[in-house]
């Protein structure tokens, strides 16, 4: 797979077999906490999105090198 563009950031590579995707909501109010606690631990952002609705994004994989976002409301119009 490629990386998928968006107007407000790139979306990394993922599929459904070998490296998964999947994703955690978290308040926009702690989405900052959360990158500052990734980064202290040595965990490398991979990608940050801006989402039309407002919604923001941030991704980072795992030791097993599946891709884990972070997703505050704002993703989609039911979230």
């Amino acid at each position: 797979m490629k990386p998928i563009p968006t107007p407000g950031g790139m979306i990394p590579p993922h599929e459904a077999s070998g490296q998964l995707h999947f994703a955690f909501a978290v308040s926009k109010e702690h989405l900052a906490a959360w990158e500052k606690h990734l980064i202290a631990r040595g965990i490398a952002i991979e990608s940050k999105v801006s989402w039309p609705l407002g919604g923001q994004s941030i991704y980072f994989r795992d030791p097993d090198n599946h891709l884990v976002e972070l997703a505050t409301p704002g993703i989609w119009e039911v979230y």
